[in-house]
């Protein structure tokens, strides 16, 4: 899916596994992390978010790619869920989320 963010999506990988791959736009912008979060959709009467990856790099990125969670995300979005991306930067008050609102999954 692109939107304004970025470009988010699912690749097929060898041994029939997944990973999930976020491309991050943004000038001048580089992350420390990103933590990979399904969420039911916002008008829902409650919101239920659950952590499904957590990645942390040693050199600032764009770009994280996901290989545990995908599944289990992949899961979620075909049962309505919603992706949140949480990035952190330097220091604590430096995050940014992104909400992915739908995914097109096509079938390779």
């Amino acid at each position: 899916s692109k939107v304004p963010m970025g470009k988010f999506y699912f690749r097929s990988e060898p041994n029939n596994k997944i990973s999930f791959i976020s491309d991050i736009r943004g000038e001048g912008k580089e992350w420390q992390g990103a933590t990979l979060i399904s969420q039911n959709a916002p008008w829902g009467e409650e919101l239920y978010r659950k952590v499904e990856s957590s990645l942390t790099v040693t050199k600032p990125s764009r770009r994280f790619v996901f290989r545990k969670g995908a599944p289990s995300l992949m899961k979620a979005i075909a049962g309505g869920s919603w992706i949140t991306l949480v990035l952190e930067g330097k220091d604590a008050s430096a995050l940014s989320e992104v909400r992915i609102p739908t995914i097109q999954i096509q079938k390779a």
